[in-house]
């Protein structure tokens, strides 16, 4: 990139216009939706290769980097875009908060770093301290409606028993129950696809793909702040990635039955978003 003029920032104030690099749909509609309850005009891509062209054919105010993506991921993305716009404020994001993660990220040259499931307090006050003229007061609108609160939700109180705290996935998201039933929508639409394809790549022998399926299935099941489930998903990812493929087997199958549980707890959740006559039969 020797010789190459630096690309312009938007200085759009009042507006930030912001680039998300992440290539999980779940994840996408999370943040994506919370920066637009922050006045934000968000461009969404997939990968850090699309990252990467954004860039050159827009301008951004700050940009949100995904770590683990195909094709490019944002460590190499990152290090490209600024050799193209180095003033750009990049904000990593990552399901991995190890200390070691954050240095990388640093060294990639971003310049902040957020933990995945990304909480929306915290988008929004590391989003203020790279572009402070975001108003928070636009925090409850979106699209002309005012958002729906968490007492709000048709849901309010179920799975408080140790099996789903939809109050806690709830606040984590802005307490926004439209938002989240979309959430669900396209967990129940993406998941069973990927647990297929989890087991095809372990019948492959396919760890790296094993790894990468696991992963994205991590960030879905982070988004929607559902523990348990997330941390089994962390284990095949990390057995896949280590090699130990003899506890892989029973980590499968405790993956799969997880699956199954929570995505019966969904769909019970969306009949009851749907007809609330159905509340506490899930």
């Amino acid at each position: 990139m020797e010789g190459q003029r630096p690309l312009r920032v938007s200085k759009s104030f009042g507006t930030p216009s912001v680039l998300l690099a992440e290539d999980n749909p779940v994840n996408q509609q999370v943040a994506s939706w919370n920066l637009k309850k922050m006045g934000c005009r968000v461009t969404v891509v997939s990968n850090g290769r699309e990252a990467i062209q954004a860039v050159k054919s827009g301008s951004y105010d700050v940009i949100l980097m995904d770590w683990q993506m195909p094709e490019m991921d944002g460590l190499q993305a990152t290090r490209e875009i600024k050799s193209l716009a180095p003033s750009i404020p990049i904000i990593g994001m990552t399901a991995n908060a190890m200390q070691e993660d954050r240095e990388q990220c640093f060294a990639a040259g971003m310049d902040d770093y957020l933990a995945k499931p990304v909480r929306f307090a915290e988008l929004q006050e590391t989003l203020k301290k790279w572009f402070p003229s975001t108003d928070p007061s636009r925090e409850h609108e979106h699209e002309g409606h005012v958002l729906k609160s968490e007492s709000d939700s048709p849901c309010d109180g179920a799975w408080q028993d140790g099996a789903y705290d939809v109050s806690v996935a709830l606040d984590a998201t802005g307490g926004d129950w439209d938002l989240f039933q979309s959430l669900f929508e396209i967990f129940v639409k993406t998941t069973p696809p990927l647990v297929a394809d989890m087991q095809e790549a372990y019948e492959q022998n396919d760890w790296k793909g094993l790894q990468g399926i696991a992963h994205r299935l991590k960030g879905a099941l982070g988004a929607l702040h559902a523990m348990p489930e997330m941390a089994i998903a962390a284990r095949v990812e990390q057995l896949a990635c280590s090699g130990h493929q003899r506890a892989l087997p029973a980590a499968l199958r405790d993956f799969k039955e997880s699956m199954r549980r929570f995505l019966l707890t969904v769909h019970g959740l969306l009949e009851e978003s749907r007809n609330p006559a159905t509340k506490g039969v899930v």
